[in-house]
């Protein structure tokens, strides 16, 4: 879902393009690269799929997935993050509603507070294009718009997206859908997440907002980057844990907040949808297309799945 994924990219943002000293090279972990998965083993009577996606790809990358056509074809049920559509339908009734109090700037602060004359003229300058009223919006809610649209900027139409092609091929399809969490999940996760943003320093807000406004060209080579890995199946590259604790100068309240929306991000949702996945696979042959980031990692469906004495093996 977008509110999550564009918190997800504020995440990756703070980890791949604030500037501080790098450690040395970690090993990554010890998986195989690739998209799609077979799931078999454990007492399955059929053979399941698992698939990262990225939701900022365009759809038709979908059919230079090797096996990708024969796992949708195969499949009788077909899982995806969440109800896109009901989810698209709910944002055009409340765009219109306002935003929650926290995103607004406290009554006793104002942006000139937090910079230097030169950066505040440039702040102001280039905020004023996005909106004359911008001051009433603490620094974080415009870096996040920021970061999405810029993460965006190559899939105007997020109906073009792979996930809700997917979600759409299995309607057309007739295929049994599933959700692996609600909207209402979804919903609170996204308060949650506001709220550790949100709480973080306005004087931190400020540096990191600046640090976007003047690494525009970066923080979009930073999002090609991830995009670049992701078409040649480098998951183990698209690692945020790898590449977060890679830094030394991370403040320690901004590593904690850091930490703890990977936790919710990633950790949290894959407990969560197991309990919906394992079901699926044991009633009948699935398709489940989740965010690639979902498949990698100690606590990635991957490594669960295979804990659990389920074969898991990349599709080639």
């Amino acid at each position: 879902m977008k509110p999550l994924f564009t918190l997800f990219l504020l995440f990756s943002f703070f980890s791949i393009s604030c500037p501080a000293q790098l450690k040395q090279d970690e090993p990554s972990q010890d998986i195989e690269n690739s998209l799609l998965w077979k799931i078999s083993g454990n007492g399955l009577q059929h053979d399941s799929y698992l698939l990262g996606t990225m939701h900022s790809i365009e759809h038709s990358f979908l059919l230079s997935i090797p096996g990708f056509r024969k796992a949708f074809h195969t499949a009788k049920q077909i899982a995806v993050e969440s109800d896109y559509f009901a989810f698209d339908s709910s944002i055009r009734k409340t765009s219109s509603q306002t935003p929650r109090n926290y995103v607004f700037m406290p009554k006793d602060s104002i942006y000139e507070m937090l910079y230097n004359y030169n950066d505040f003229q440039f702040v102001d300058s280039t905020l004023k294009t996005f909106s004359p009223n911008y001051s009433k919006y603490e620094p974080i809610f415009w870096q996040r718009r920021l970061v999405d649209m810029w993460q965006f900027r190559k899939l105007p139409d997020i109906q073009q997206g792979m996930d809700r092609h997917i979600l759409l091929l299995g309607y057309q399809n007739n295929k049994k859908i599933y959700f692996m969490e609600s909207l209402e999940d979804i919903g609170q996760k996204c308060i949650r997440l506001d709220s550790l943003n949100y709480s973080s320093d306005l004087h931190y807000q400020a540096n990191i907002l600046l640090y976007t406004l003047k690494n525009k060209e970066l923080t979009c080579s930073s999002f090609d980057t991830m995009e670049n890995n992701y078409r040649k199946q480098e998951l183990t590259l698209l690692s945020l844990k790898e590449r977060l604790y890679k830094y030394t100068n991370t403040p320690d309240n901004i590593l904690d907040i850091l930490k703890q929306t990977e936790s919710l991000l990633i950790d949290t949702r894959n407990e969560e949808w197991m309990k919906n996945l394992l079901p699926m696979i044991h009633k009948d042959s699935s398709l489940i297309a989740v965010g690639a980031m979902h498949l990698i990692g100690e606590q990635g469906l991957i490594t669960k799945l295979k804990k659990l004495g389920y074969i898991v093996e990349p599709v080639k």
